[in-house]
Formats: structure tokens, sequence, C-alpha cells
């Protein structure tokens, strides 16, 4: 059995990485960890990018808030 190369595993989409993973032989331990860092590496991905635009919308809700609170006490 053959390792994936790099540029496949980016090039696959997580269906495809996980019939891969699936149908791959269990003692295939380092193409197999392969396909599990690339899954990861997504899931991070994708929760990293979440964060970031829950982090924009707190401030922007707080930025919001002092200015309400501003305008209620002047």
């Amino acid at each position: 059995m053959m390792l994936p190369k790099y540029t496949e595993l980016k090039s696959m989409t997580e269906k495809d990485l996980i019939e891969k993973l699936s149908s791959m032989e269990i003692n295939v331990q380092v193409g197999v960890n392969f396909i599990y860092d690339e899954l990861r590496a997504r899931k991070a991905n994708r929760q990293n990018t979440l964060i970031v635009w829950l982090t924009a919308i707190v401030t922007i809700a707080t930025l919001l808030n002092v200015y309400l609170v501003y305008v209620t006490l002047n």
C-alpha cells in the first residue's frame, strides 16, 4: 500500500478522507496517521475561524453596550 501524497490529501474532501481511512488496512499505521492528522488540521482550522468570528461579534456587542451606557448616563 502506497502512502498518500500531501497534495492528494489536501485536494480530497473530508468524506473522501474518511472513506480512504476506512478502506486502509489497520496495520498501515503511518498512512492512517497522515489521514488522521489531515482531518484534525481541518477541524482545528474550522474552529479557529469560528473563534475569530465569535470574538469579533463579542467585541462589537461590547462596544455597542459601552456606547449605550454612555448615551444613557449623559
